[in-house]
């Protein structure tokens, strides 16, 4: 799957993150369904920040799409 480029591709993307966890959390999980629903988790918190950082730069009369997505092992605020 491609990184999303777009404000509406995001919201999709992380729209599609929760279905599949709703799906994974519906059933018995095994470890490996635990392990993807952790993986899910973090993938969301990813786009959700990217989305907030294209908007911040949008509401301030920069370029969105000079917001990245943030590196799948990075630590969030402490």
């Amino acid at each position: 799957m491609s990184e999303p480029t777009t404000d509406r591709e995001l919201i999709e993307t992380i729209g599609r993150l929760a279905e599949e966890g709703q799906d994974l959390y519906g059933g018995s999980m095994s470890e490996g369904d635990e392990a993807r629903l952790a993986a899910i988790g973090t993938e969301q918190d990813r786009y959700w920040d990217l989305l907030r950082r294209r908007r911040a730069l949008q509401e301030y009369g920069r370029n969105p799409d000079r917001a990245t997505l943030s590196p799948s092992g990075a630590d969030g605020p402490s």
